[in-house]
C-alpha cells in the first residue's frame, strides 16, 4: 500500500505542473469518458492544430505507471482525461521521461548542442531543483515569446509571471493550482473540539474580517484547556517545525520601482513576528514535531490530532499523503490561513511549487505552448472543481464557506523568486534558524544580526536575480 501511494503521488506530481485553478467554484460532474469530457469550453479557447508526433516531457519526477490508465480515483482519472484530451486534440501521444544524467538542467544542458529534439516540455517540481541552471544556461524558451501561450489567462498565477519576468524575459511557469506535491499551508481545526472548550467564536468570519492574527492564535491557544499529562495529553496546537516560514509575511525578492530586484526582508517588520511565535511555541499546550516528509501518519502532531487531542493542527492542504490522512478522520474539521502579524497586513501564504517551460531543443515552441495551454485551461475548467466535489467530498468541503475559503487560501499564494537563488537556503529558513536557535535574543536584535551576518550572501543573491535573462 505505501508503494502504490508513493507512485500515485510521484503521477500526480508530474500532472500538476498543468493544473491550474479559476476564482469561482466550478462543478460538473467527472468520468474517464472524453468524449463527454471534449465538450468543454477549453476546447473553445484553445486552437486546435493537427500535431501528429510523439510529445515527451522531461522530468524529474517520471511515472512508473500508464499516465494513461484510468484507476478508479477521481483525481487520478481527471488528470488522465487531460492526458487524452489533449492527445485528442492535437493528434499526439504524450509520455514523461526522466532525465538520463542527473537532474533536467544537465539533461538539457547536455542536449543542447545537437540537432536532437528529444524533448517538447519540461516540468521540474520544486524552486530549488536545478533552476537556477535552466533559467542562466540558454536552455530555455522566454514564455512571453511564445505566442499559442496565454499567460493573462486566469489558468496561470498572475504573481508568478510577474515575480519570475526578468529583464523582461519569463523562462518557466507555474500553473494557478498545483494541487499535489506543496500543497495549501494552512491551520487546520477540529470544530467539535473547539465548541467542546467553550469557544463560540466563528473563526472564518475572523479570517475573512482580516482578523485572523497570531496574537489571536495565541489567545486561544492559552485559553485552551489541555488534558493530563503523559500519553493522553490533548494540545491546542500541533505545529510543524517547517511552517514556521508560513507566518513570514515578507518575500525574499522583490521589485522596485526601477523594476530591479532588492531584498524583501528587513528587521523592522519581522521582529514582531519572530517576538510573538517565539511566544506562541513555547506554550505548554502547544506540540511541535520536526518534518513530515518522511511520513505524516508517524509525526506526533498527527497522532494526538487523528486522535481527538488537538485543536488546531498545521497542514499542508491538498499535498496526497496529508489529504488522505485528514479524509480518515471521524471528526468535523474547518480550515484557516496562517495568522499574520496584525489586522493590518495581508494574508502571505510563499509556495514551493513546481515548474513548466519549453525547452530550446523543443521540436517547435508554438506547438509546445499550444500543449500546455491545452492542458493548463482544462486543469482551469476540470480539476479544481474535482477537487473540491471528489477528494474534499464530505469532511473537507462539506460547506459552502469551505468552497469559500479554499478559494481564498490559493488565491494568497505567492510565488518568492528568492527560492530559486537561496542555494542554501539560509532566507527561505531565516525564520526557523533564528527561533530554534536558543541565542536568547529578541525579534528585532535576531534579525538584524542574522541579516548582518549573510550580508554578502544576500548581496550576491540580489545580483544573480538582476542578471537572469540579459543577454
Amino acid at each position: 500500500m505505501k508503494q502504490r501511494l508513493i507512485t500515485i503521488l510521484c503521477l500526480l506530481l508530474v500532472a500538476s505542473a498543468f493544473l491550474t485553478a479559476c476564482n469561482k467554484k466550478e462543478g460538473g460532474e467527472q468520468t474517464a469518458d472524453t468524449t463527454t469530457q471534449a465538450q468543454g469550453t477549453y476546447q473553445d479557447l484553445v486552437p486546435a492544430k493537427d500535431i501528429d508526433r510523439d510529445i515527451t516531457i522531461l522530468t524529474d519526477f517520471a511515472p512508473s505507471m500508464d499516465i494513461h490508465e484510468p484507476s478508479g480515483d477521481p483525481m487520478w482519472d481527471t488528470e488522465v482525461n487531460m492526458y487524452l484530451l489533449a492527445e485528442q486534440k492535437y493528434n499526439v501521444s504524450i509520455q514523461c521521461k526522466a532525465p538520463t544524467n542527473g537532474r533536467a538542467f544537465a539533461t538539457l544542458e547536455m542536449l543542447r548542442e545537437s540537432d536532437a529534439h528529444e524533448f517538447d516540455l519540461l516540468y521540474s517540481p520544486h524552486p530549488t531543483y536545478g533552476i537556477y541552471s535552466l533559467i542562466t544556461n540558454g536552455t530555455m524558451v522566454d514564455l512571453h515569446g511564445v505566442e499559442s501561450l496565454d499567460l493573462d489567462g486566469d489558468w496561470y498565477s498572475t504573481s508568478q509571471v510577474e515575480n519570475h519576468t526578468a529583464n523582461g524575459k519569463l523562462f518557466l511557469c507555474v500553473p494557478d493550482f498545483t494541487i499535489e506535491g506543496q500543497g495549501l499551508g494552512s491551520y487546520v481545526y477540529n470544530t467539535s473540539y473547539y465548541a467542546a472548550l467553550g469557544f463560540e467564536e466563528n473563526l472564518y468570519q475572523v479570517a475573512k474580517d482580516g482578523n485572523w492574527t497570531i496574537e489571536k492564535l495565541l489567545n486561544i491557544v492559552q485559553e485552551a484547556a489541555t488534558g493530563s499529562e503523559g500519553t493522553d495529553q490533548s494540545y491546542a496546537l500541533c505545529f510543524w517545525k517547517n511552517q514556521i516560514g508560513g507566518l513570514n509575511p515578507l518575500n525574499i525578492l522583490v521589485k522596485n520601482e526601477d523594476d530591479r530586484y532588492e531584498l524583501g526582508l528587513n528587521a523592522n517588520k519581522l521582529s514582531t513576528v519572530i517576538d510573538q511565535t517565539m511566544v506562541l511555541l513555547n506554550e505548554e499546550s502547544v506540540l511541535i514535531s520536526e518534518s513530515y516528509n518522511a511520513g505524516f501518519a508517524d509525526t506526533d502532531i498527527w497522532k494526538a490530532f487523528s486522535a481527538g487531542r488537538g485543536l488546531f493542527l498545521t497542514a499542508e492542504i491538498g499535498q496526497s499523503d496529508v489529504s488522505q490522512h485528514l479524509r480518515t478522520l471521524d471528526f468535523d474539521i474547518n480550515y484557516l490561513p496562517a495568522p499574520k502579524a496584525s489586522a493590518n497586513d495581508d494574508y502571505h501564504a510563499s509556495t514551493a511549487s513546481g515548474f513548466c517551460g519549453i525547452p530550446t531543443i523543443a521540436y517547435d515552441k508554438e506547438e509546445s505552448g499550444l500543449l500546455m495551454e491545452c492542458m493548463a485551461v482544462y486543469g482551469y475548467e476540470k480539476l479544481k472543481p474535482t477537487f473540491f466535489d471528489k477528494i474534499l467530498e464530505g469532511r473537507l468541503a462539506k460547506e459552502a464557506e469551505d468552497f469559500e475559503m479554499l478559494d481564498f487560501l490559493h488565491s494568497i499564494k505567492t510565488f518568492d523568486f528568492g527560492f530559486t537563488f537561496d542555494d542554501d537556503n539560509k532566507l527561505r529558513l531565516m525564520m526557523y534558524n533564528i527561533i530554534f536557535s536558543e541565542t536568547g535574543l529578541g525579534g528585532k536584535q535576531a534579525i538584524s544580526a542574522y541579516l548582518k551576518a549573510n550580508e554578502t550572501y544576500i548581496q550576491n543573491l540580489v545580483d544573480k536575480a538582476n542578471a537572469i535573462g540579459k543577454d
